[in-house]
């Protein structure tokens, strides 16, 4: 007896090396799922439309060769169903441990303190290659237990990097994850600047000290105009932490804490 037939892309595979075999969020034409190679090491899959420009040079720009980056794998059509050439993949490698969103929450200050200081010391390293990601999610950010902590494994940035070349197809498409961690100025078309890092981090780390999102809102859409306008929920936060986070996320980049103070005061 077989079971249900899995819906497409599940099943499909990237140049003929990386087989997904589970959905983590989105849907096929704007995804994000695990795949396997015939090893049996795990790999993250980020599906969207045809990109608009050359695969050779936005592999290129993707690769962010820094230590604590997960290694980008691949970028190609996606294969194993009439309909994928319509469709692009992104494979990169999946560290180990756990996504942050599965960590048992809230976490201690001091495990939350150091798990951000470790995310800001990779951050510091694309900065210096002048990359700034502008938005991490608790999903992107893997950590595993290291003797009663969790101790940073590693970051897989790249989907929303994908995304922003991906073509959009004209109907509604679902978010990739649950809640935004984007800075309010990450959809001006100006680049961002580091202060859009500092926004993110200020928001994983209210995550991972509460267990809530730092800003009102109980959907996708209404926390990014909670984003947006500046409407923070009410939350209890430990001192010192409690200021390091609100300088964090000032809606204005001017006024947040500047990237470098803040690994200072995480203890960097």
């Amino acid at each position: 007896m077989t079971g249900p037939a899995k819906a497409f892309p599940v099943g499909g595979n990237v140049a003929g090396v990386y087989t997904i075999t589970e959905r983590l969020g989105g849907e096929r034409w704007r995804g994000r799922y695990r795949a396997r190679d015939r090893a049996g090491a795990s790999f993250l899959v980020t599906t969207g439309g045809t990109q608009k420009r050359p695969l050779d040079p936005l592999k290129q720009e993707l690769a962010l060769p820094v230590s604590g980056v997960a290694r980008l794998r691949h970028i190609a059509p996606l294969a194993g169903d009439r309909n994928a050439h319509n469709i692009h993949a992104m494979v990169e490698d999946e560290p180990a441990g756990l996504p942050t969103s599965a960590l048992p929450a809230p976490l201690g200050p001091e495990p939350a303190r150091l798990l951000a200081l470790e995310v800001c010391q990779v951050l510091s390293g694309l900065h210096r290659s002048g990359v700034v990601l502008a938005g991490l999610a608790p999903e992107l950010v893997y950590a595993d237990d290291a003797g009663g902590r969790w101790q940073l494994t590693g970051l897989a940035p790249r989907a929303n990097l994908f995304l922003r070349t991906a073509t959009v197809p004209n109907f509604g498409l679902p978010p990739l994850f649950p809640a935004p961690f984007l800075a309010p100025e990450a959809a001006l078309p100006a680049a961002p600047t580091p202060a859009a890092d500092v926004f993110a981090v200020g928001l994983l780390l209210a995550t991972w000290l509460t267990g809530q999102h730092a800003f009102e809102g109980e959907d996708f859409q209404t926390l990014v105009a909670a984003i947006n306008f500046g409407r923070r929920r009410a939350l209890s936060l430990p001192a010192p932490l409690d200021r390091l986070v609100n300088q964090a996320l000032e809606r204005s980049p001017e006024r947040r804490i500047p990237f470098p103070e803040l690994v200072r005061a995480l203890g960097g």
